[in-house]
């Protein structure tokens, strides 16, 4: 719990519908998804918040799960698709699914998440959210980053152990 009783904010993203909204990454460029798991890592920094990302399209015998700090991606075999992915892992997190906010350009993703208990949020909403983020100063140069609380220690604490 973060202060004012709220809870860590938690993400389910179609890395493929997010990439084409945020300014300077293209789906074309080889190097698009790692640049969207950085831009990524640095808003779960700033936010304290934590994101399963998913992309589809993964080669046979590339590995299909990766963790890079608060950033959990599954790359989703070809012949799969994202959209299916993202279904099963909230269907998998039960009542759980009502703690994520499902970032998608797909309407019916949109939909089936909201029925599974999750909120939605739209790509280019996504995209807006954090560039406005990432557009601030990060705290540094004098200035002094917030302490945690005990109840903020806790909630990471109950990340790390996953």
């Amino acid at each position: 719990m973060f202060p004012g009783g709220t809870t860590m904010k938690k993400f389910v993203v179609d890395g493929h519908n997010l990439i084409p909204k945020i300014r300077g990454l293209q789906l074309s460029d080889p190097e698009d998804e790692n640049k969207l798991i950085s831009i990524l890592h640095e808003n779960c920094i700033r936010e304290r918040c934590l994101v399963e990302l998913f992309f589809d399209g993964a080669q046979p015998g590339f590995k299909t799960r990766q963790k890079i700090g608060f950033v959990h991606i599954h790359w989703v075999r070809t012949g799969l698709i994202a959209d299916d992915a993202i279904l099963n892992f909230l269907r998998h997190q039960g009542k759980r699914a009502q703690e994520y906010n499902v970032v998608s350009s797909d309407r019916r993703v949109q939909s089936e998440a909201q029925a599974l208990g999750a909120r939605g949020i739209s790509a280019d909403q996504f995209a807006v959210d954090i560039t406005n983020t990432l557009s601030n100063p990060r705290p540094g140069n004098g200035e002094k980053e917030p302490e945690l609380t005990s109840e903020e220690i806790e909630e990471w604490l109950k990340v790390f152990k996953k």
